[in-house]
């Protein structure tokens, strides 16, 4: 996890630095579950819409594989499943590295 781009964007300020930490948890703890449940019900707009939604979520989170993951689900909805993506394999990146930048993201909160 990199948060390299959230630092930056926060311009040094620790309160802002701490509303950003914050709304990624919010944005993650909101967002990842419907991930699978989306997927599994074929729900193709909305889940375009919320991968979509991701892309700038997840700049902030500075984890590369999770970013990954997303644009490849993000393809796999635009093209309603018929990407030959192998879609269990991403969405359990999505969830694994979702949970862990979650779980750093709530210890550096805890910090402050």
């Amino acid at each position: 996890m990199d948060l390299t781009y959230l630092r930056k964007m926060a311009g040094g300020d620790a309160a802002t630095e701490a509303l950003l930490l914050r709304m990624l948890a919010e944005e993650l703890e909101r967002d990842l579950p419907r991930v699978r449940q989306l997927c599994h019900g074929q729900q193709w707009s909305e889940l375009t819409k919320l991968c979509n939604h991701l892309k700038s979520t997840l700049l902030f989170s500075g984890d590369r594989i999770l970013t990954e993951a997303n644009n490849q689900l993000l393809d796999y909805a635009e093209k309603k499943g018929q990407s030959g993506l192998l879609v269990e394999p991403c969405l359990l990146m999505i969830e694994r590295n979702g949970e862990r930048v979650l779980t750093h993201v709530r210890q550096l909160l805890a910090k402050r």
